[in-house]
């Protein structure tokens, strides 16, 4: 892990391109006071269960997840994040901590804010509320996906989401590529590794995915997505950082007429 200390008059330019550069230049000042940049490796843990005092970040390169995770071992993970998302192991509302950890699933930028500067900041500007409450309603979507996949979504359907969820981060050239092993894939969905695998060599025996040791390549993202739940595609529709994908669930929609 490096860090790298942020020179609040210099360096806003590393949230280019985000929602949070649409705040004030004073606002934005003050909410990089105090922060500073983790660099964090492919697997590594971002905030973990045991970290006891409030944390919170602007994710700035990189894919993380966060993830519930039970005492038996097993996992279940709620969101996938990519730059420009707000990573943050407290609930502010409820002043305790949320029992989710968030690790890196390629290697990460981050950049970490002062936790308590950061909440009063939201308490005090509302131009910052906004930011964060539109952040909470995409971490609420996250959510209802994740539920639905559980009550109604197959292994298949849950394999599919997950894979074009990832796959944005990982492409080389035109290349689509989901940096996961499928132990990893498994634990995301909720299931065993021998249950994902069988999963896994359907989509590949129908020339869907091809695997490799630590990744998969989507091969046909169109006949991946129309493995996709009606819940699953609503929800890939209001999130507008997986527009290549909802093109690819219309095409295959339109295929299937």
């Amino acid at each position: 892990m490096r860090e790298t200390t942020i020179d609040t008059g210099v360096d806003a330019r590393i949230l280019a391109d985000t929602r949070w550069t649409d705040l004030p230049e004073p606002t934005l000042e003050q909410l990089l006071r105090g922060s500073h940049v983790r660099g964090i490796g492919a697997r590594g843990a971002i905030f973990g269960l045991g970290d006891a005092a409030p944390r919170a970040g602007i994710l700035l390169a990189g894919t993380a997840r966060a993830f519930l995770a039970a005492a038996d071992g097993r996992q279940l993970t709620v969101r996938y994040a990519r730059r420009g998302a707000l990573l943050a192991r407290r609930s502010y509302l409820l002043g305790g901590h949320s029992p989710i950890a968030i690790h890196a699933v390629s290697e990460v930028e981050l950049l970490e804010l002062d936790a308590w500067s950061f909440l009063r900041l939201v308490e005090a500007d509302p131009n910052v509320a906004r930011v964060v409450l539109a952040e909470l309603s995409r971490r609420l979507e996250d959510v209802y996906a994740t539920v639905a996949d559980s009550a109604f979504g197959t292994v298949r359907e849950k394999v599919a989401r997950h894979l074009l969820a990832l796959s944005g981060d990982g492409r080389l050239g035109e290349r689509r590529i989901a940096p996961i092993t499928q132990q990893e894939l498994a634990d995301g969905v909720g299931t065993m590794r021998e249950v994902a695998a069988r999963a896994l060599r359907d989509l590949r025996r129908e020339g869907i995915i091809a695997t490799s040791p630590g990744s998969i390549e989507i091969l046909d993202s169109a006949r991946l997505a129309a493995s996709l739940g009606a819940w699953q595609v609503a929800a890939a529709g209001q999130r507008p950082d997986t527009r290549d994908d909802v093109e690819a669930i219309l095409e295959a929609t339109r295929a299937r007429r």
